[in-house]
């Protein structure tokens, strides 16, 4: 069976020219009327555009349609066309925080709600109804907006985690959204959008993290050091020991530095080439006594409080943390049946 020949046409946007079927006509009616044909078939004189926002801005702007159709194309015919443009566009934006997936915070723009919002300025671009998107973003942000609600950690290994020794609020960046928003929507491109939240504690601004922090994560015995938002560095550790020596969790800031000390216990004394406070007697430092780090050690044969860092890992450390930044310790800490292997290990 002989296949149907479709005549291509030309877009009066990019003049380039395409089967019949991947474009939008536009008529005149004998009777002057003008109208979009998305069937192709109305009796009159037809001129053609590609479903995008570059093609229709050119073909406003030049005014090739009027040309073409030798008549003034109201402005409702932009329009219509620009409606014609968004039947196969979506977009999606996700409100949850950084590790969250709750549906009912996952919203969605489609052709209809998009109508709304969108039409076609006088030089042809896409314009959108900024008083209308304030109205959405408001209801967005009731439902994106959480309180007294734990701070969500991005760790190294596991991804974001909630700290639930830090309570904070958080609160949806309605300008930020509405720029990204605007922006696909002006070039009618589907997209997923995750919306950024502010962080706030007692009504303010609250940034709990330095630009240099540290990340002690206990449960898979990793410290991490931070800076700019960048890895710097990252070790396996020993964390106190969960026998009643845990080391402690939650927020604090590096209190003092030291270097060449002695520690001493009722049943150790040891010296550390390397030293960064936490809290009291809780700090950073190396451990050139210990040959084994990370994995389960810790369970029976950890600290007694503070972190061992490997002895090559600490110069880095104590070069790149200044007192007053952040260490973030968190983890279960609480005692379980280690690895076989690793007691083994300790044993041998």
């Amino acid at each position: 069976m002989q296949q149907k020949n479709i005549p291509p046409r030309q877009c009066l946007g990019c003049r380039e020219m395409k089967p019949k079927k991947e474009l939008i006509r536009v008529v005149r009616s004998p009777e002057g009327t003008v109208s979009v044909d998305l069937r192709g078939k109305a009796s009159g004189r037809g001129a053609y555009v590609c479903p995008s926002t570059e093609c229709l801005k050119r073909a406003v702007k030049s005014k090739a349609l009027s040309r073409a159709l030798e008549t003034e194309i109201p402005p409702e015919i932009y329009d219509e066309l620009l409606r014609q443009m968004l039947k196969d566009l979506n977009y999606t934006i996700d409100l949850n925080l950084e590790g969250q997936s709750e549906q009912e915070k996952i919203v969605t723009l489609k052709d209809k709600e998009l109508s709304e919002l969108l039409s076609v300025d006088k030089d042809g671009s896409v314009k959108v109804d900024e008083k209308k998107l304030d109205v959405l973003l408001a209801g967005w942000k009731a439902i994106a907006d959480v309180s007294d609600t734990p701070f969500i950690l991005d760790t190294y290994v596991d991804g974001p985690k909630p700290m639930n020794f830090l309570k904070v609020d958080y609160q949806l960046d309605t300008d930020a959204l509405s720029q990204q928003l605007q922006q696909a929507l002006k070039k009618l491109e589907s997209k997923d959008l995750r919306a950024q939240l502010l962080l706030y504690k007692n009504g303010e601004p609250y940034a709990p993290l330095t630009d240099v922090y540290v990340e002690v994560d206990i449960d898979n015995q990793r410290l991490t050091v931070y800076k700019g938002g960048e890895v710097v560095t990252s070790t396996d550790i020993v964390t106190g020991n969960l026998n009643g020596f845990q080391t402690i969790t939650g927020l604090y800031y590096a209190y003092n530095k030291e270097t060449d000390q002695w520690m001493q216990g009722e049943d150790y004394l040891v010296f550390s080439k390397y030293w960064i406070g936490i809290e009291g007697a809780y700090g950073l430092h190396d451990a050139s006594w210990r040959t084994h780090f990370g994995k389960d050690f810790y369970v029976n044969g950890g600290s007694h409080g503070c972190v061992n860092i490997p002895v090559d890992a600490m110069p880095e450390i104590f070069d790149t943390v200044e007192v007053g930044d952040a260490i973030i310790l968190f983890g279960k800490n609480k005692w379980f049946e280690p690895d076989p292997e690793t007691t083994r290990i300790l044993q041998s």
